[in-house]
């Protein structure tokens, strides 16, 4: 069970114009909130608040841990990773072997 905890995030500006500032936000709050959800990352009220010269994000009760997701693999795609890992194992043999270590050698 993963806990959670508040973030809280301050972006100085120079100076933004006071009438993009409910844009500015809005913006703020919803690319947050989009990119939380993106990440599994389960979160509470996501609030953007500020001044010309600073924003302020806060959410509340953010998942320290991404929600699992399972995944089916596609024997294409699972043959395909083997094969890489399979030539990156042999790219290695002849230095592994020079050294004096085989493959699979424990130490």
């Amino acid at each position: 069970m993963s806990g959670r905890r508040d973030l809280l995030l301050e972006i100085g500006a120079e100076e933004l114009p006071a009438r993009l500032m409910g844009d500015a936000l809005a913006q703020l709050a919803a690319r947050a909130a989009a990119l939380l959800a993106d990440l599994r990352l389960e979160h509470g009220p996501v609030d953007a608040t500020g001044t010309p010269r600073r924003l302020v994000l806060r959410v509340e009760g953010v998942a320290e841990r991404q929600a699992e997701r399972r995944q089916r693999v596609r024997e294409l795609a699972r043959q395909a990773a083997l094969g890489y890992l399979a030539q990156r194992e042999a790219a290695g043999y002849p230095l592994l072997h020079s050294a004096g270590a085989g493959v699979g050698a424990g130490p």
